[in-house]
């Protein structure tokens, strides 16, 4: 976790522990890095700025606008706002958990 906080990769990780062990690594410790890694990947935090209606319809509206939609990023499904004083807090949270995440 602190390294990826660090921005060092799995990849990263994986390379130097291939590099400076006396032995191979075994199979369940590659498969436990990859499954880091791909993990990792699927949880995010991040900064962003949005736009938010009390009403599906309006929304849809919004994006349907040529002068609105040119400017969308993203769409987001699956997301939540927090705190933003409570990014590093909710990463702990969500790692205590065996989850991992990144921050971008």
């Amino acid at each position: 976790m602190n390294a990826l906080d660090n921005g060092i990769t799995v990849c990263e990780i994986t390379e130097y522990l291939e590099k400076h062990s006396s032995n191979p690594l075994s199979d369940n410790v590659k498969e436990t890095l990859a499954e880091w890694d791909s993990e990792s990947k699927r949880i995010r935090i991040r900064k962003v700025t949005i736009v938010e209606t009390d009403d599906r319809y309006l929304m849809e509206e919004l994006k349907s606008y040529k002068s609105v939609r040119n400017h969308i990023a993203k769409e987001l499904s699956y997301a939540a706002e927090i705190d933003g004083n409570a990014c590093m807090k909710v990463k702990r949270e969500i790692e205590k958990k065996n989850r991992f995440c990144i921050m971008e």
